[in-house]
């Protein structure tokens, strides 16, 4: 199966749309995903999952169902994120 890396932006910054990790990896097995994890408060989360159109806006409807605001949710799936790393100017020697 799949995986992916959703980042949720804006939340659990200052207090603001504050989603504690449990809540929020629930609610993506509400929507079926598997294999659900998260690094620390802020909401990145891995899981596997059945590519599906519009994944994105399905977790951001979702979170405004439950939690009653928006969050922009970006997903990037493995070959995408291994291409950024690839391509990292940051980790090319001199």
């Amino acid at each position: 199966m799949p995986v992916f890396l959703s980042i949720l932006r804006g939340i659990n910054v200052g207090g603001q749309k504050k989603i504690e990790m449990p809540a929020l990896k629930a609610l993506y097995a509400e929507l079926g995903f598997q294999n659900i994890r998260n690094y620390i408060q802020s909401g990145n989360i891995i899981f596997e999952a059945e590519e599906t159109p519009n994944m994105a806006h399905k977790i951001e409807e979702k979170i405004i169902q439950k939690f009653h605001f928006y969050v922009p949710v970006l997903i990037r799936n493995f070959t995408e994120l291994s291409g950024l790393i690839t391509k990292n100017p940051f980790l090319q020697t001199k």
